[in-house]
């Protein structure tokens, strides 16, 4: 019986070329108790006309439009307007496994945690096989919140991303993405962990993450790196402050953040 409501909530800015794909992997859903919150976030193509086209064929669809804020803006309007019980975010360019969120709802109901982390398949533009990345069992596995914490920190069974998780919509209570910023999911995630009792994490990849050439990730702009070094070291004082005995894990990761990024800001112009 489908008891929970759960709030898919899409973020949209100029992904015509996209949007149909992630549109009817949550209309396929087997799980049907859902709501799918599309936050046009200032598109000029033909997005929203894509969408409103799905969307006269399923009640389910709303469509809420905004001055561009960014992705941080539009999934907080998102978190602002859901009203399922449960919520997962979905990148516009990403898709879903039919059971993804019944698989979700089946965990919930199992481990009663406010938090699922699952695996997911990576693609990207140069090639079409996909890398399965999660935990190390395909079953489900319920640790405590200090070892998800660890988990976490570490970004390698367990990483900040916002979009491979279900969440409690409580867990976002008086939390909400930084606007302005790049990496955003960062700037929150362990405090998001910090939350929950348990987590509940499995390597059933039901989420599809398609990484575009000039997706942000891949962007070596000066902004989006000095955003990357916020969140990370923003994370750092919140781990020294709460979590002292995982401080030497981050301040690694710091360094080999810097390592790692302080060739690129040298030679960008942006």
């Amino acid at each position: 019986m489908e008891n929970y409501k759960v709030s898919v909530i899409i973020p949209v800015y100029n992904v015509e070329n996209y949007i149909e794909r992630c549109l009817e992997s949550v209309i396929d859903q087997t799980y049907k108790n859902i709501e799918i919150l599309i936050i046009n976030d200032g598109s000029s193509d033909e997005s929203i006309e894509k969408c409103k086209k799905i969307a006269m064929n399923d009640s389910r669809i709303k469509i809420i439009n905004q001055e561009n804020q960014g992705l941080s803006g539009a999934r907080n309007t998102g978190i602002d307007m859901a009203t399922g019980e449960y919520i997962c975010f979905m990148d516009s360019d990403d898709w879903v496994e039919k059971d993804y969120i019944q698989s979700g709802i089946d965990i919930f109901k199992k481990t009663q945690v406010k938090l699922i982390v699952f695996g997911y398949f990576l693609s990207n533009d140069f090639k079409d096989e996909y890398t399965t990345k999660g935990w190390v069992d395909k079953n489900e596995k319920v640790i405590s919140k200090e070892d998800a914490m660890q988990l976490l920190v570490e970004d390698m069974e367990i990483n900040s991303h916002a979009w491979d998780k279900i969440y409690h919509k409580s867990l976002f209570d008086n939390i909400r993405f930084p606007v302005g910023k790049n990496y955003e999911d960062i700037f929150i995630m362990h405090e998001i962990f910090n939350k929950c009792e348990n987590i509940a994490v499995t390597k059933q990849p039901k989420y599809h993450y398609y990484e575009r050439i000039e997706s942000i990730a891949r962007n070596y702009k000066i902004k989006n790196i000095m955003d990357y070094f916020e969140a990370e070291f923003q994370r750092r004082d919140f781990i020294e402050k709460n979590y002292p005995q995982f401080l030497k894990i981050q301040n690694t990761k710091l360094m080999e953040i810097l390592l790692s990024y302080y060739p690129k800001i040298k030679v960008s112009k942006n």
